[in-house]
This record gives structure tokens, C-alpha cells and sequence, in this order.
């Protein structure tokens, strides 16, 4: 079976998951779709971003961003 994009094989031929970096984006209450370039230009700013700040752990896996408008 052939590996697709976000699987690798291990040295014991088993297929192990791994999980490429990923964004979701909800507006209201309402889920967005967004395609794969978008993804990763949010995944690039956001990531830089948390890179930068101090007291954020290094191997974070999950960064949740709330904006609220007046």
C-alpha cells in the first residue's frame, strides 16, 4: 500500500501516522473551508509568531487564536 503525504514507513515496515501542520479557520460559530496554500500561510505567520514569543513551549502541537471585533 502506497504511503500518501502524511504517513511514513518505519524501519519495521509498519505505516506510523504524522500529522503534516494543519489550520482550521471558524468565523461565528461557522467552519471555513480553506484550501492547502491558505493553510500553510496561516501555519508560517502563526508559527513564526509563537516562535517569537517568550514562555511558549517549543514542541506546542496545538495553538488556538481568538480575535473578536467590536
Amino acid at each position: 500500500m502506497p504511503l500518501n503525504s502524511s504517513q511514513k514507513q518505519s524501519k519495521g515496515g509498519s505505516h506510523i501516522t504524522e500529522e503534516e501542520p494543519s489550520a482550521e479557520l471558524v468565523v461565528d460559530g461557522k467552519r471555513i473551508p480553506i484550501n492547502h496554500f491558505v493553510q500553510d500561510v496561516f501555519v508560517g505567520i502563526v508559527s513564526g509568531v509563537l516562535d517569537s514569543i517568550h514562555g511558549v513551549d517549543e514542541e506546542w502541537t496545538v495553538a488556538e487564536l481568538v480575535l473578536k471585533r467590536a
